[in-house]
């Protein structure tokens, strides 16, 4: 099932890079718990998603996520993301790595959580570098 995992959250940023929310929320689980870096609470479910997308995007003028690598861990997936953009308000162009941690349960995402850093990412998967 592990591979299937990968194969899944692959599936979900491709989806999100197209913009095809049908896709994502397809395999969002209803119940989601999401959290990314900047978010200042957990957000759950669709709608949380999306209150937390929306707030994410209206940072940046321009913006592009590319998920680097993708480390099986059972029913979770670590991805490292590289981001470059531009922010609105800033003009400042940004280019760095986040690390973020998928939970799986029957073809669904069923938790999102963003790390800084790759220790971070790992040890909340329950995996060392």
């Amino acid at each position: 099932m592990s591979q299937e995992n990968v194969e899944l959250v692959g599936r979900l940023y491709e989806a999100f890079r197209r913009g095809d929310q049908a896709v994502v929320v397809a395999h969002l689980h209803p119940e989601i718990e999401w959290r990314a870096i900047e978010d200042t609470e957990t957000y759950h479910g669709h709608r949380g998603v999306a209150t937390s997308v929306a707030g994410w995007l209206e940072t940046w003028e321009e913006h592009e996520l590319k998920p680097e690598e993708y480390l099986d861990a059972g029913d979770q997936v670590v991805v490292t993301t590289r981001l470059r953009g531009r922010g609105r308000r800033s003009g400042a162009d940004v280019e760095t790595s986040y690390f973020a941690v998928w939970r799986l349960r029957d073809g669904r995402a069923v938790a999102y959580h963003e790390y800084p850093s790759k220790p971070e990412a790992l040890e909340a998967a329950g995996l060392t570098e």
